[in-house]
């Protein structure tokens, strides 16, 4: 299951840098949203980040397009009133690009313009959004269902709740205050993580290596996802046989198979 850190708009660089280095080797992604900072500032922060060994495949930029074209970072996330996802996986179909939802429709809206994810919430009411109700667990599994693409829920997710979220078959939770409020990120985000890493995991042959993936693995595109390879040229065969790109969605994925992913990274 994924975790996603996002920033909560209230430090300066230096307090960012000294968070985002201590947890970047726990969480999975890492959403730069400091709607307040400047292009200049951004680009500050993510350059420091970088030079301090923060891997560029797990940083996420908020909204502005732009620097994370400039500062060579692959994955943009758009807010419900964002850019276009349509017009930006069009133009840029390398990045991998989520965007905001609040409602189903908004969710499947999202997949039909080609968002690689989205981030739905809130789902429990939350300091940041104060006196509005939480959009509730039920909403979450009506969203799961109705699309494809990866779900992620955010909204006042705590250790305590985690689980009952991932049980609607979300592929991961989105988390602000959590980790950015906490006097000890680094161990809020390690407490965070493990609380769902116990859950079912299916063992595969990948490549000839005994791996154990995430249960929510439940097809080759799943597994594609899970891998972060879901962008790159693959060709897969699955027991023997070569799986078509058109039947990755349908294509099930069942404990023990044997399967051999060859990715091309470009040359010339």
């Amino acid at each position: 299951m994924e975790l996603h850190a996002i920033t909560d708009g209230k430090k300066t660089n230096e307090e960012l840098k000294e968070i985002i280095v201590s947890i970047s080797g726990i969480v999975d992604y890492i959403h730069i949203r400091e709607k307040q900072k400047s292009p200049a500032e951004l680009m500050v922060l993510i350059e420091e980040l970088i030079h301090a060994g923060v891997a560029k495949e797990r940083l996420v930029i908020n909204d502005r397009l732009d620097v994370a074209l400039l500062a060579g970072i692959p994955n943009i996330h758009l807010p419900a009133n964002g850019l276009p996802a349509v017009k930006v996986k069009t133009a840029y179909p390398h990045m991998r690009v989520g965007v905001s939802t609040h409602s189903p429709e908004e969710a499947k809206a999202a997949e039909e313009a080609g968002a690689d994810y989205c981030i739905f919430g809130h789902i429990f009411e939350t300091d940041s959004k104060k006196g509005l109700a939480g959009r509730g667990l039920d909403a979450l599994g009506e969203v799961v269902e109705k699309v494809k693409i990866p779900v992620i829920a955010i909204g006042g997710i705590t250790p305590a709740n985690a689980k009952k979220v991932l049980e609607k078959k979300a592929r991961g939770i989105a988390v602000m205050s959590h980790i950015f409020s906490s006097n000890q990120p680094k161990e809020a985000a390690a407490l965070l993580k493990k609380d769902f890493e116990g859950g079912a995991r299916l063992q595969l042959y990948i490549n000839g290596q005994k791996t154990e993936v995430e249960d929510h693995v439940q097809n080759v595109e799943d597994l594609l996802n899970f891998f972060k390879l879901q962008d790159r040229i693959v060709v897969v065969e699955q027991n023997g046989e070569i799986v078509l790109k058109e039947q990755y969605g349908n294509q099930p994925v069942n404990e023990g198979d044997k399967i051999e992913i060859v990715h091309f990274v470009g040359g010339g």
